[in-house]
């Protein structure tokens, strides 16, 4: 009964406050409608991804994107697995926000990167450090946020493109966008397939025999849109929605012969949300979301056959007001209904967790500072007050100082509580304190280097470990320290018709244990965690001339260990990547041909122990693009 009358009394309000006032004041919307992660992140260090990589890898998973370095992601190779983490911290601590709504899953408590919608009008946001009390507990560690804008303005556009690559990979995508001053619509088809047939060196075998990749096919059928309506000067409403089918072939380790798995995923994702200005200070934001998965696996050789239904329920009401030119204050409720049918669970499972926060935001001429409070209860367990705190200090006109520290919870998650056998009900939630502070500099105009120093302790990290039945179970084993380093540049140079942007980024991150009880050996204290490079590194160069287009891309990453006692480790790699780009443009639109040479230097690498990765690969896209935009009288 509860679970009926939480989605009708939301329908209720949002209907009364569609119908309560249709008066069409025009206000300044600056400061009521403005964004969390600008608005109340103050000390953070965000970063948005570059338009040269939006416009070479729009139609591509997330998963393919050059994210920055300070980004770490665990590759099972192409069609397998691919998860994010950073500053020293695991998949569950970087939390996926779609369009405002965490998506992560609540049974694995992280969400495959490789079946991520990502719509081509959508802007990706990364979002460095603990971020619980200003989005929710799971992004304890980092955030990702993907939100596209409605954007009210006369235009009308369609993008076709098709790609052919190494390892029979074909890519088709059409997506639309057609908008006015009151209605926005983007809709957007994306197919994928790929057999992954790549040839690698087999270090598992004597003299590393080169082999072919076999049992490694994907195929995906994506489609996501997005429908605003500005109701008046004041409202606005938005639905949106994403939908994905994938399968996927699981290739065989190296030190395995063959490999018949497959892997299955639907997912269907909807978002509701209403923006209202009720006065020049006062603003509120209603939304609500239905996330649903559904993952099937199939291995007729070992004779499994697991299927897992997660369905999600999302309510969240919050309210912006202006105290005084200097003083901005947000609140809200967030309350989600998330519930399991497994077939490794006794019975079908359910978390409800509910959430208050409140956050302020005072700015002066040369500083700004901003502070957050959350409370999250779970079945019997609340959490303390969740509280961070940042400041900004504009030092000089060219320095800005950032500093920011704050706590956070992070929930056991359903597998971890429920997975027969070895589901753990008696978990208690990660702790985790985190300070920071940093600097941005700003030389010859738009040039500009950031750094960051960091440092987050985690006690109760959640582990599973070998249990005394038999079979491994979560505990909570041991404390974490994850400190580093992390700097960013960007110079963009112009000479005449010649633009170049050069970008770099550096990370060191030390992540060790402090800590561990009984069920580890004390040999592993003070050693790094599996599969977290002490250094990683990135740099892009871009270059246009008239039409013409050339990017480079190098990154590096770090030996890192796949044993807790440092016993076996995957060696440090270095990749180039490249493209060539031409764009011609006609009266109302244009062709993009592109080409994409990845590791060009033909490596044989692993991400993941065992997991080979592909060598040298070509593909060869065009994209047409017709875009309609009649001139404002």
């Amino acid at each position: 009964m509860k679970q009926l009358l939480i989605p009708v009394f939301f329908v209720i309000c949002l209907y009364a406050e569609l119908f309560a006032q249709q008066d069409t004041v025009q206000l300044n919307t600056a400061v009521v409608f403005a964004e969390q992660k600008w608005l109340f992140a103050s000390g953070c260090f965000t970063e948005t991804t570059d338009s040269i990589v939006k416009k070479l890898f729009c139609n591509q998973l997330i998963s393919e994107w050059p994210l920055p370095s300070s980004l770490i992601l665990k590759n099972y190779g192409p069609g397998g697995i691919v998860t994010a983490s950073m500053r020293g911290m695991e998949a569950k601590h970087t939390s996926i926000i779609w369009n405002g709504i965490p998506v992560n899953s609540p049974s694995l408590g992280l969400t495959d990167l490789a079946i991520l919608p990502v719509s081509p009008g959508s802007e990706v946001t990364i979002f460095h450090g603990n971020a619980s009390s200003l989005y929710h507990t799971a992004a304890s560690g980092s955030a990702i946020i993907m939100e596209e804008k409605n954007r009210f303005e006369k235009i009308l556009s369609v993008n076709g493109s098709f790609e052919s690559g190494s390892f029979q990979s074909r890519k088709t995508a059409v997506s639309l966008q057609a908008s006015g001053l009151t209605f926005y619509q983007s809709f957007s088809v994306k197919l994928h397939d790929s057999e992954n047939d790549f040839p690698f060196i087999n270090t598992a075998l004597p003299e590393s025999p080169e082999q072919k990749q076999l049992h490694a096919a994907e195929n995906h059928f994506i489609m996501s849109g997005q429908t605003g309506w500005r109701i008046t000067a004041n409202d606005e409403l938005t639905f949106s929605w994403q939908h994905q089918n994938s399968e996927r072939e699981i290739p065989p380790m190296m030190t395995q012969t063959r490999s018949n798995a497959v892997l299955k995923d639907s997912l269907l994702n909807a978002s509701l949300q209403f923006k209202k200005i009720i006065s020049s200070d006062f603003s509120i934001r209603l939304k609500t979301a239905l996330l649903t998965n559904n993952q099937q696996y199939h291995d007729t050789v070992a004779r499994i056959f697991s299927e897992s239904k997660t369905f999600t329920q999302y309510f969240e009401s919050g309210a912006t007001y202006s105290l005084s030119r200097s003083l901005i204050a947000q609140g809200g409720l967030v309350y989600s209904n998330s519930q399991f049918k497994f077939t490794d669970y006794e019975h079908r499972k359910q978390l409800e967790d509910y959430s208050a926060f409140t956050s302020l935001r005072f700015e002066k001429k040369k500083f700004n500072t901003s502070v957050h409070v959350r409370k999250t209860r779970r079945a019997n367990f609340s959490s303390p007050l969740l509280a961070s705190a940042g400041l900004e200090y504009r030092l000089h006109k060219k320095m800005l100082i950032r500093a920011t520290a704050g706590s956070s919870y992070q929930f056991p998650t359903g597998n971890d509580l429920y997975w027969k056998p070895g589901g753990n009900s008696e978990l208690k939630p990660e702790h985790c304190r985190s300070i920071e502070t940093g600097a941005d500099f700003f030389f010859h105009k738009t040039s500009s280097f950031s750094f960051t120093i960091y440092r987050n302790d985690v006690s109760n990290w959640i582990q599973w470990v070998p249990g005394a039945a038999g079979y491994y179970t979560p505990r909570n084993i041991k404390k974490v320290r994850a400190e580093g380093i992390e700097t960013a540049l960007a110079i963009p140079i112009t000479i005449r018709q010649w633009k170049m942007k050069l970008s770099a980024s550096y990370t060191f991150s030390k992540s060790v244990n402090r800590t561990v009880y009984q069920v580890l050996s004390d040999d592993i204290l003070n050693r790094q965690l599996i599969y977290i490079p002490e250094h990683s590194a990135n740099s892009s160069i871009h270059v246009t001339y008239y039409g013409f287009g050339l990017w480079l891309h190098y990154h590096y990453n770090g030996l890192r260990y796949t044993t807790a006692d440092h016993s076996y480790f995957l060696p440090a790699y270095h990749l180039l990547h490249c493209a060539l780009m031409y764009e011609h443009s006609f009266k109302k639109s244009k062709l993009q041909p592109y080409l994409r040479i990845s590791n060009l230097a033909d490596l044989h690498y692993q991400s993941m122990a065992w997991r080979p990765m592909p060598g040298r690969s070509f593909t060869f896209g065009v994209s047409i693009i017709f875009q309609h935009k009649p001139s404002n009288n």
